[in-house]
């Protein structure tokens, strides 16, 4: 690899470059037909196969289509975590195997299309065989699209997943709009637009290299995420706060949306509540685009908009008729759950962008956890009348979810936001004291300037791939200063150099 900043510039900026007008018409329409998020495959499904008895759920095609579509995604995505554990590192789709995913995505859909307007019945094998070339595709494109498109910044991350989920979510409202024989010819149609304009972008695009092995080893991604842009709130470091932060919250969130769903088996809605319930969430998560700041905007969204979202749903059903509280609490419950959706991506999507390496394999994670939640929706539960007892496990799982929220990942990052004005001072006088530091040590151990700025980035727990990016070198670069810094500091891994740093006081 060459080591001149032309070569490291085009490296590092070929994921986050300005997307090209065929890119921007790709990725537009993937998302309006994504099948893979909850809400439009909800809608497409309820549109095109209306139900034949609500008591019953959905009828078998609907299920032919849906199952081997989540089941075809959720195997794609794993296969691409099992291939870069056992490879040793994280993998990169190569352009073959993503104009392939093109080609299957439209492919499925048309199929589909097809499926869905004969006037007779249709082989379950087949829609089956559509669905999960539809799913596999899919799931790749969004492989693709999820590690193209991740920033370093958080606010850039949750702009851009709302984005996302607006578009998702008014394809949603259109799908039930639509007459039922024209709900896949449409969304085969945008499709089709989707994979000529990726084929279309794909090759204007230089080719990127292989992420190195250094850096790779994304099964210890969750001990080692770049949570750097929290600054001094620490306390997400810990191993208990990421098991309750990464672990068990997501965990108590998908058991309340089993739970929630499992409310709904015998209510028929025109719109389903997990529309409204996402639309609301959508509506006021913009107004968090106002906050300017990363750290807060970080804070905001978990700590006050998420529980917030809770308070709102439980404040609401106060003030309804008893016929339709319930009713409220459900919707309110999708409405919180989307919320926290919404802040969870974002906050991975920015991981993923800080750390180029990790960026396919966070994608499968993310894919492999919207598959989980699709299958959850399309299992049919033999207790799944809505009856009190279910009822009372739905408001506790409700409950015991926001209060969570609000007690981790620890009390410091509460502190940090209710400092209120005067974090901005805090972080500037610590960002300082930091740089001190780091100025010291350099100055102790006769580093040369370059190694002092990579020391700073090192310090803060950057991986190589990061310094390559933020520098403007190449990686091998990036690893040949931080084996000098090792060896004049004499350390030998990131937890001595962050030892060394912390007893060195602020430079006098």
């Amino acid at each position: 690899m060459s080591d001149s900043p032309e070569a490291g510039s085009r490296q590092a900026s070929a994921p986050g470059a300005p997307p090209s007008a065929s890119s921007a018409v790709s990725f537009v329409s993937f998302c309006l037909t994504a099948p893979l998020l909850l809400p439009l495959l909800d809608s497409i499904t309820a549109a095109a196969w209306p139900l034949v008895d609500t008591l019953e759920g959905f009828p078998p095609e609907a299920v032919a289509f849906a199952n081997p579509l989540v089941l075809a995604a959720l195997f794609v995505a794993l296969a691409v975590l099992f291939a870069s554990l056992v490879g040793g590192r994280p993998l990169r789709l190569g352009r073959r195997v993503e104009l392939a995913a093109a080609g299957l995505y439209a492919a499925g859909y048309c199929a589909v299309a097809v499926c869905s307007s004969f006037p007779f019945s249709v082989p379950l094998m087949v829609l089956s065989a559509a669905g999960g070339a539809l799913g596999a595709g899919g799931a790749l494109l969004a492989l693709h699209w999820i590690s193209v498109v991740a920033p370093e910044g958080f606010k850039e991350a949750f702009r851009a997943v709302l984005a996302a989920a607006a578009l998702t979510l008014v394809s949603s409202v259109v799908a039930r709009a639509v007459p039922a024989h024209l709900v896949f010819p449409v969304y085969a149609a945008l499709a089709a637009v989707s994979a000529l304009a990726f084929a279309h972008s794909l090759r204007a695009q230089e080719p990127i290299e292989q992420p190195s092995a250094e850096g790779g080893d994304w099964w210890a991604v969750f001990g080692g995420l770049d949570v750097s842009f929290l600054d001094e709130a620490e306390d997400i470091q810990t191993p208990r706060a990421r098991g309750l932060f990464f672990i068990v919250a997501p965990l108590v969130m998908i058991a309340l949306f089993a739970a929630d769903r499992l409310l709904l088996a015998r209510m028929p809605f025109l719109l389903s509540p997990v529309v409204i319930g996402g639309i609301i969430a959508l509506l006021c998560a913009l107004l968090l685009l106002r906050v300017k700041r990363d750290r807060m905007l970080l804070n905001f969204s978990f700590r006050f908009f998420v529980p917030l979202v809770a308070f709102a749903s439980f404040a609401a059903a106060a003030f309804v008729p008893e016929s339709v509280e319930r009713l409220v609490l459900m919707v309110g419950g999708f409405a919180f759950l989307t919320a926290y959706a919404l802040s969870m991506t974002a906050m991975l999507l920015t991981m993923s962008g800080r750390m180029r390496s990790l960026s396919v394999p966070v994608a499968g994670l993310l894919v492999v956890v919207a598959c989980l939640i699709d299958q959850i929706a399309f299992v049919r539960f033999p207790f799944a009348e809505a009856t009190d007892v279910n009822y009372l496990l739905f408001l506790s799982l409700f409950v015991a979810a926001a209060v969570l929220l609000i007690i981790t990942p620890g009390s410091r990052l509460w502190h940090v936001l209710l400092d209120g004005i005067d974090e901005r001072s805090d972080a500037a006088v610590a960002h300082r004291s930091y740089l001190d530091r780091c100025e010291a040590v350099a100055a102790a151990f006769e580093l040369t300037p370059r190694e002092a700025e990579v020391l700073v980035l090192l310090g803060r727990g950057h991986t190589s791939a990061f310094v390559a990016e933020r520098l403007v070198i190449s990686e091998s670069t990036a690893r040949s200063h931080r084996k000098n810094i090792y060896r004049k500091l004499e350390v030998g891994s990131r937890e001595q150099l962050f030892e060394l740093l912390d007893r060195f006081d602020q430079a006098e």
